[in-house]
């Protein structure tokens, strides 16, 4: 069985936008598992917001 949990970050474009951001927590597969809410002006702003993410669902996890 496959496991879903995030173990990375990537950053793509929005599709709407392609001006805009998102993260994506994606699992040890490359799957998406969390995609971001908000959109990000740039991918470094997206990037610190989808590692913060991960380290909070991590945090999660153990909890």
């Amino acid at each position: 069985m496959d496991d879903p949990t995030p173990v990375a970050v990537t950053v793509e474009t929005c599709p709407d936008s392609l001006e805009r951001y998102r993260w994506h927590l994606t699992d040890g597969d490359g799957v998406s598992v969390r995609v971001s809410p908000e959109s990000y002006a740039s991918p470094e702003d997206a990037g610190s917001a989808g590692d913060a993410a991960l380290r909070a669902f991590g945090a999660a996890q153990l909890s």
